[in-house]
């Protein structure tokens, strides 16, 4: 299974807290979404990341937008395993990369639930709307 992802599975010491292993990815980017910043309750989600704030993908009205990311080949153990770090609030949707893959990635079912941010110089996020 191809997993397209974009925020902190990309870090090595989550892919280790979930996988046990640092995966190899191809780079490659999804047009038609956009990122969003959600607040994660979920206290294993949080402990693994050390943030309560990840980014997650949105559809976006413009077809320009679009979303910088790494395919990684996952098994459905593997899949079972990040699922349990996911809230309620995201699903997995297939779509297809600038190259052509088709793959999965997560997004956020209600647009309600992510805020608009923009990074200080200290790289926090800061609600803007």
């Amino acid at each position: 299974m191809l997993l397209f992802t974009y925020g902190t599975l990309k870090l090595e010491k989550v892919q280790t807290e979930i996988f046990g292993k640092v995966l190899q990815g191809k780079d490659d980017i999804v047009k038609g979404y956009k990122l969003g910043i959600f607040h994660f309750v979920n206290p294993e989600a949080i402990a693994i990341s050390e943030k309560d704030c990840h980014p997650l993908a949105t559809p976006s009205e413009n077809p320009n937008d679009e979303i910088s990311g790494t395919i990684y080949e996952i098994n459905e153990e593997e899949i079972k395993t990040k699922e349990i770090c996911i809230t309620d609030d995201c699903e997995r949707v297939q779509v297809i990369t600038d190259s052509g893959t088709i793959c999965w990635m997560y997004v956020i079912k209600s647009k309600k639930k992510l805020f608009n941010y923009i990074k200080n110089n200290n790289d926090e996020h800061i609600k803007i709307g």
